[in-house]
């Protein structure tokens, strides 16, 4: 399973790697030894073509379930996310992976077939102590905002940027709040400035500094402090 709650599929720039765990490694259908190394290797695409191989007719019990929610992973993290939405009502009944896994990926799949509402009800049904948690919780606040229930997702956003730093997803959602405040605006320095710091190896961090060039050459007042640059050493 994903090492971090961050690894999600590959959608558009914010594509990441993600860590398949051992469980992801033997499946509980026959697989092929290209298959198992395709998904150690996390090279989605070789795993797509062979666990299309499989003849579904000998999925018995819950297995084509496991089979669709694998497959349904895979399509994700491959950038072909369209392509899973024909498996949603069969990952619903995948039984070997997670309850929040498979949750999320059901939310995943309904966010790329447009269906923003039940989407998020999917991401909110994620315990608050699984790993993949914060992600659910910012897929969610995307859900609700396509949904035009910006408010809600607004209040995702604060209440993940008011854990301590450095937390999973934090930096996305502190970029979120930014704008909502208005990049150059004094209210957007301060989220700014802590992605700057506390983030620093992220795309967000990138994005933030960028802004925070703009406000230091308009006043010397928004140099980073001592304390932001040993936070972000």
């Amino acid at each position: 399973f994903p090492t971090s709650a961050l690894e999600p599929p590959t959608v558009g720039k914010q594509g990441e790697t993600v860590l398949l765990g051992e469980t992801f490694l033997d499946p509980p259908f026959a697989q092929s030894g290209a298959l198992s190394l395709a998904l150690a290797d996390r090279k989605y695409g070789a795993a797509i073509a062979e666990l299309n191989l499989v003849d579904k007719t000998n999925l018995k019990g819950t297995a084509a379930g496991d089979h669709a929610f694998l497959l349904a992973w895979c399509y994700l993290r491959a950038g072909r996310g369209a392509e899973a939405i024909q498996l949603l009502e069969v990952v619903a009944d995948a039984r070997t992976a997670p309850p929040a896994y498979v949750q999320l990926t059901l939310g995943e799949i309904l966010i790329e077939a447009k269906r923003y509402v039940e989407a998020a009800l999917a991401f909110d049904s994620v315990p608050a102590d699984a790993v993949v948690h914060p992600r659910a919780r910012l897929r969610a606040a995307f859900a609700r905002h396509e949904a035009g229930a910006t408010a809600e997702a607004l209040a995702i956003y604060e209440d993940l940027a008011a854990r301590p730093d450095p937390a999973d997803g934090t930096e996305i959602a502190l970029w979120a709040l930014a704008k909502k405040a208005g990049l150059g605006s004094p209210d957007a320095y301060a989220h700014l400035r802590r992605i700057w710091s506390h983030y620093p190896a992220t795309a967000e961090s990138g994005l933030a500094e960028e802004q925070l060039k703009k406000y230091e050459a308009r006043n010397a007042g928004y140099a980073p402090t001592s304390d932001d640059i040993s936070w972000r050493a």
